[in-house]
C-alpha cells in the first residue's frame, strides 16, 4: 500500500510539473504566437507528454515494454481530445478558456493515472519456468 501511495505521489509531482510545462506553452502558444486554440493544445501536449513519457517511464513507474511509447500515445491522443473538447465545452458555457483548461484537464488526471499505471507501464511477470520444470524430477523408469 505504501508502495502504491508514493508511487501516485512521485505520479502526482510529475504530473504537475509537466502540466505547468503544458499550460506555459499553451498560454505561449496562444497569447504571443496567437495560434488557433487547437495548435495550442496539440502542440503543447506534444511536448510536455514526450517529457512526461519519460518521466513516468524512468522515474514514476520504472516499468514498461518496447510499445509503451505507442500505448502512451495513443493514451494522449485521447486525453488530448477530451481536454480539447472540455475546454470547448466550458469555454462555450462562458468560462475563461485558460481556467476551463486547468479543470478539464485536472478531471482527466485520474483516468491518465489509471490506465498508465494498469496498462502501459505495468511490470510483467518475471519469467517462470515452464510447469514441468516446476515439478519434481522423475526417474525415466518409473
Amino acid at each position: 500500500m505504501l508502495k502504491q501511495l508514493l508511487t501516485f505521489a512521485k505520479f502526482g509531482i510529475v504530473s504537475l510539473s509537466t502540466t505547468g510545462l503544458d499550460y506555459l506553452l499553451f498560454a505561449l502558444f496562444r497569447t504571443v504566437l496567437g495560434l488557433p486554440l487547437y495548435v495550442a493544445v496539440f502542440v503543447a501536449r506534444a511536448i510536455s507528454s514526450f517529457t512526461n513519457f519519460l518521466l513516468n517511464k524512468k522515474v514514476v513507474f520504472a516499468g514498461g515494454d518496447k510499445l509503451s511509447i505507442l500505448k502512451y500515445y495513443a493514451l494522449a491522443v485521447v486525453i488530448a481530445v477530451l481536454s480539447y473538447l472540455g475546454i470547448r465545452l466550458l469555454s462555450a458555457l462562458g468560462l475563461n478558456e485558460y481556467l476551463a483548461k486547468i479543470i478539464s484537464d485536472t478531471t482527466l488526471f485520474l483516468l491518465s493515472y489509471t490506465v498508465q499505471h494498469r496498462f502501459i507501464f505495468r511490470k510483467s511477470a518475471p519469467d517462470t519456468p515452464p510447469p514441468d520444470e516446476l515439478s519434481p524430477q522423475q526417474d525415466p523408469e518409473d
